[in-house]
């Protein structure tokens, strides 16, 4: 297995949870059994990463191109970096507006899915491909452009899906389990009382500066906003000590701000369409949900920001009423190809 090499030259083996092998296994076995499009369901923070890198290892120790899809152009240098920290892996190339490479060398290829989409390129017959948050479904309409024999391997913690692209899923262990083992943090959720009205309403429940004051003042926090007015209006409680995100600020801006964060030079991030997924912040100590969502998969997504195990106390505050429209975000759940709480599927142990 790679190394993970720090700064100081101390390399710590990289060693991978059994039921990260047994998903790969699975997927193995679901190729075999003829099925090209197939869902590896893994709890958020629970290292689907390192299971596409495990994946990756496989496929280009045999010849065949890799590809890692990420939904946007914020995820790929995440997985560029973790595939070159493992090691092992020949010719990583990042495939993305303003970056160099060469599709004629083979290797493994990360990229955003808008830059296949934009740039038309059209993936070998027998490629492997890896797609990242694949509930998102940006990828499914440009799947069936593709030749036929393209291997496709959906990653996703909630397989909520619209269209019927995939043919079969494995899930991996349940919420409970990997908080028992170590592999995901717990935290403290604070809910005002039901509001039938304000529920249905889509209302905001309660006063959120007083609630931050009252249950998570100190803690470094990032609240998810409806729209840009809400957030601006939210971060102007904060004097100098809150800041706005949303999609149209450049990565730079957005990686320099959770800096200070992180630094404790804000107390707020609030953010509009932004770390809904993907996105590792273990250090991050509350996510305050400040916008109604009727999607189930958007709910889990939001609360996994605080699941990865790092940091100190973790707080999730819901004005929004979402725990009430969906549950506590990391009960255990039965998936299937159909959504939450249907058909039961094999979990991996």
């Amino acid at each position: 297995m790679g190394t993970l090499r720090h700064d100081r030259g101390i390399q710590v083996t990289i060693q991978p949870r059994g039921y990260q092998i047994a998903m790969v296994r699975g997927w193995y076995q679901a190729v075999r059994a003829g099925s090209l499009r197939h869902v590896t369901q893994m709890c958020p923070g629970a290292g689907k990463t390192l299971v596409a890198y495990l994946c990756a290892r496989d496929v280009v120790s045999k010849g065949r191109p890799f590809w890692f899809f990420a939904p946007r152009r914020g995820l790929v240098t995440q997985p560029v970096e973790k595939f070159a920290q493992y090691g092992g892996l020949p010719d990583v190339q990042t495939v993305m507006a303003g970056h160099a490479y060469d599709l004629s060398r083979p290797g493994v290829r990360v990229a955003s899915i808008d830059t296949l989409i934009e740039r038309g390129i059209q993936l070998e017959h027998n490629a492997v491909c890896v797609i990242d948050e694949c509930h998102m479904e940006k990828l499914a309409p440009v799947m069936e452009t593709q030749p036929a024999t393209v291997t496709w391997h959906g990653l996703t913690g909630t397989p909520v899906f619209k269209r019927g692209t995939w043919t079969s899923m494995e899930c991996g262990p349940q919420p409970s389990a990997l908080v028992a083992m170590g592999a995901l943090s717990e935290h403290e959720s604070v809910v005002p009382e039901e509001d039938t009205a304000a529920l249905e309403a889509g209302a905001i429940i309660g006063n959120p500066v007083e609630w931050w004051h009252r249950h998570a003042a100190g803690l470094r926090t990032l609240a998810f906003c409806r729209n840009k007015r809400e957030a601006r209006a939210h971060a102007a409680h904060f004097p100098s000590r809150a800041a706005v995100l949303t999609c149209d600020d450049p990565d730079h801006v957005r990686t320099a701000t959770l800096a200070r964060l992180e630094a404790r030079e804000l107390d707020v991030v609030c953010n509009v369409g932004l770390y809904q997924e993907g996105t590792d912040i273990p250090w991050l100590e509350c996510l305050h949900d400040l916008a109604p969502t009727n999607s189930v998969a958007a709910h889990i997504q939001r609360s996994a920001r605080l699941w990865r195990v790092g940091g100190s106390a973790k707080m999730h505050l819901d004005q929004a009423g979402n725990f009430w429209r969906h549950g506590p975000p990391q009960v255990d759940r039965t998936w299937s190809l159909t959504g939450p709480n249907g058909v039961p599927v094999r979990v991996a142990g």
